[in-house]
């Protein structure tokens, strides 16, 4: 069985979406090489977190059921 690697991330382009109470529909968008946007976002590290991760071909805008 052939195992090809990962792409690179340059090419998948993962992106982080952070939404809070405030911003329920226009997320804060940060990359995994920024973290430190993150940490200037009105992120609350002590308010009960959920993180919602979608399947491989979905897209974050495309999938409804997030919504």
């Amino acid at each position: 069985m052939l195992s090809l690697p990962p792409l690179p991330p340059e090419h998948i382009r993962t992106s982080f979406l952070l939404f809070t109470r405030r911003n329920r529909y226009n997320p804060v968008v940060f990359p995994p090489d920024k973290p430190e946007l993150l940490l200037r976002s009105e992120f609350n590290s002590t308010a009960w977190t959920r993180i919602l991760i979608h399947g491989y071909l979905d897209g974050s805008y495309s999938s409804d059921w997030l919504f």
